[in-house]
């Protein structure tokens, strides 16, 4: 190997270097420099580094054998090595036989880009080597000091010296294991390289080369796609079963391989009374609301809940004071989460949404090739009607009751908040009625709860159930006839009022009728 690196050497030393108006050859010299200087670094870390380790090893002890992880990379690298020393000899054959009028280094890559895909197996595992290599080099201080050696004077001399004849070439690090992620930064460079060939070339003077080109560089960016996809499914598994971990159990039977993870994190959500943690796990068909435990951090199975990507729907408002929050409405009962910045929150809501829309597109992809059939075997275009919860007003947003012209100021024992189950608003015990409400994302009859409603929504049930239900379902409030308060969120703004000097007491604000009045909370009716 060694001897045929010199005789490329020689042989790229030889070549009459280009004018400045020669651009296509210049590239192509380029090429045949950039893959020489990844050669010559390849084969000193496959080489070099493990012969250079058991000759300086302490007596009677090989620290390769040792420390096997060093061989194992050596090994994969030794392998890449061969293809691409294959494709070097193949680029100094092109440049010696070079002819002004029948350019031809597209079919190297149109022929042998497949050969670039062996690098994925060593890529996928590469986090694992460098990770091994770390721990060894901190556990050994002889082995540290010999590696630090070997970059020194090894290594960094053989960057330097490729380096000279190659400027497209980027400075490279002096560690082994940095190193490692050139051979994927390899693959990129190719594509880069292939395009400012392409550029060089005159479509209506090499019209066969330029058609050439364009298939060349569509099998790089395949073998690119290909590695990377194989590198981000390959990470999406191990953070798969990371969460699987954080289940007490140590699994749950919705994280399975065949979904694909596209999102996770931890939110805080707002309830009734508190904001409580949860995480949430979005997949390419379900998203999962996980509980969280308060003493181990575990997630906690019992308290999960599972929606279809069509069960839901995302809002969020642009306000200041809600910012980081959006809005989760689904069939059974809707929530806020709050993130920790803004720009979490547009991440959230961008993926959600994403996921979505692909989901349903893929859905009826399916229903078109099988569609859905009834009882009688006839084909159903019947589509679900889907109503979504009201999300529940937190019981901070409001000190009185939300019925306009009730004024009823709500307090531990006496006067106790409810919430009308249709639009989620905070209620007292005068103005709550009852009546049947759908749930589960259903209007027939049968997904039809008897719930705790306000007077306007009491209404509203009953004059659309009254013909379906017994007037037993039905129990009027004995405040009838109120209306709710008119409240678009991020119409008040917070506001701090000092009390006895040091304390702040939350108060929020917002201008009518030329007025900057004052409330007590975010959703009262009346000023303080």
């Amino acid at each position: 190997m060694e001897v045929g690196m010199d005789e490329l050497r020689q042989i790229l030393d030889k070549i009459e270097r280009p004018s400045k108006e020669d651009n296509l050859k210049q590239v192509v010299l380029e090429i045949a420099e950039v893959e020489y200087s990844f050669c010559v670094k390849l084969k000193s870390m496959s080489l070099d580094y493990p012969k250079f380790i058991k000759q300086n090893s302490p007596k009677n002890k090989n620290l390769l054998t040792e420390y096997p992880i060093i061989t194992k990379i050596t090994q994969n690298l030794n392998q890449i090595l061969n293809v691409h020393s294959f494709l070097l000899d193949k680029f100094v054959e092109a440049i010696e036989n070079w002819k002004d009028n029948d350019p031809n280094i597209a079919s190297i890559f149109t022929k042998q880009a497949g050969f670039l895909k062996m690098c994925t197996t060593f890529l996928g595992e590469k986090a694992n080597y460098t990770n091994q290599l770390n721990a060894a080099l901190e556990e050994n201080e002889k082995l540290a000091e010999l590696t630090r050696k070997y970059e020194t004077e090894l290594l960094s001399n053989c960057n330097h010296n490729a380096h000279k004849s190659s400027e497209s070439m980027p400075s490279s690090g002096l560690t082994f294991a940095f190193e490692l992620d050139s051979v994927h930064q390899n693959i990129v460079r190719y594509n880069l390289l292939m395009r400012r060939y392409q550029n060089a070339l005159s479509e209506e003077k090499y019209p066969s080369e330029y058609e050439a080109s364009v298939k060349a560089i569509n099998n790089l960016q395949s073998v690119s796609q290909n590695v990377d996809h194989y590198l981000f499914q390959k990470a999406q598994k191990k953070r798969m079963l990371e969460l699987c971990r954080r289940f007490p159990d140590g699994e749950n039977l919705l994280i399975i391989p065949s979904r694909n993870l596209i999102h996770d994190g931890e939110l805080i959500k707002q309830g009734r009374k508190d904001k409580l943690a949860r995480y949430l796990i979005l997949f390419d068909d379900v998203l999962l609301v996980c509980g969280i435990s308060l003493l181990s951090n575990s997630l906690d199975n019992s308290k999960t809940k599972t929606y279809r990507l069509d069960e839901y729907q995302v809002e969020c408002v642009e306000k200041i004071d809600y910012e980081r929050e959006f809005k989760l409405l689904t069939n059974d009962k809707s929530n806020s989460f709050i993130c920790d910045t803004k720009a979490i929150r547009d991440l959230w809501v961008k993926k959600l949404n994403e996921a979505q829309e692909q989901y349903i597109e893929n859905k009826k992809n399916k229903e078109q090739l099988l569609p859905r059939q009834d009882g009688n075997g006839q084909t159903s275009n019947v589509e679900t009607r889907n109503t979504t919860a009201a999300v529940w007003v937190s019981d901070k947003k409001s000190t009185t009751c939300m019925m306009i012209d009730c004024g009823s100021k709500f307090g531990r024992i006496i006067v106790r908040r409810h919430h009308c189950r249709k639009c989620g608003y905070l209620i007292c015990s005068k103005c709550t009625g009852e009546a049947p409400v759908p749930s589960g994302g259903s209007e027939e009859k049968g997904n039809s709860v008897i719930q705790k409603v306000c007077p306007e929504c009491f209404i509203e049930v009953k004059a659309k159930y009254s013909s379906v239900y017994e007037a037993s379902k039905f129990r009027a409030p004995k405040n009838f006839n109120l209306k709710r308060m008119r409240y678009e969120t991020g119409e008040r703004s917070i506001i701090y009022e000092k009390v006895h000097r040091q304390d702040e007491v939350r108060r929020w604000a917002q201008m009518m009728d030329n007025c900057f009045a004052i409330y007590e909370a975010e959703m009262v009716c009346s000023t303080c």
